[in-house]
């Protein structure tokens, strides 16, 4: 961050009320003229939702690969992986909140 270029980065967080809650972060810190940060600008966005999607549908994908090792070649796609996959946006527009510091 010291050298004034873009930066991204996901963090675990764990809420007062115990709840477990991913953040995404954006962001450029600006530099002075001798090379030092001046200010940072950048927003944080909660993603849990959009990583419990991504983490359920790994898992339906294991499940059917396991499903087609063990019974020798699925017909077709089970229909949790094609309700799943009908509940991901086809182009993801996150929504978050926006942060000063």
């Amino acid at each position: 961050m010291k050298s004034g270029t873009d930066f991204t980065v996901e963090n675990r967080t764990i809420w007062r009320d115990g709840s477990v809650r991913w953040l995404s972060g954006a962001g450029r810190v600006h530099l002075g003229t001798n090379g030092e940060p001046m200010r940072g600008v950048g927003i944080s966005m909660d993603i849990t939702e959009r990583r419990t999607l991504e983490a359920q549908y790994l898992q339906a994908q294991k499940m059917e690969a396991v499903g087609r090792l063990a019974g020798g070649g699925a017909e077709g796609v089970s229909p949790f992986t094609v309700s799943l996959a009908g509940a991901l946006p086809s182009k993801c527009t996150c929504q978050g909140r926006m942060a000063r510091y």
